[in-house]
């Protein structure tokens, strides 16, 4: 169980309930709880805001682990080149 998922159940929210409230569709937000979807930036943001936790809690778990994440120039989180 990832830390986005841990979140939600502990706050008895669902997948539709948390989606409504960051504004990501319920299928994208089931992609990121199984590691193979990381959104936006901005998406991450209102993700950790609603779940209470910091966007480095959250990305911890809502990307796969053999696929670490940087930052860009800009400051956008990516996938760390291999």
């Amino acid at each position: 169980m990832n830390r986005l998922k841990q979140e939600r159940k502990r706050l008895r929210i669902s997948q539709d309930t948390l989606g409504r409230a960051a504004n990501i569709p319920q299928s994208d937000l089931a992609q990121v709880e199984l590691g193979n979807y990381v959104p936006p930036d901005a998406v991450l943001e209102r993700l950790a805001a609603v779940l209470h936790i910091p966007v480095d809690e959250l990305l911890k778990s809502a990307r796969k682990e053999r696929e670490p994440l940087e930052r860009d120039s800009a400051g956008r989180y990516m996938a760390a080149e291999r």
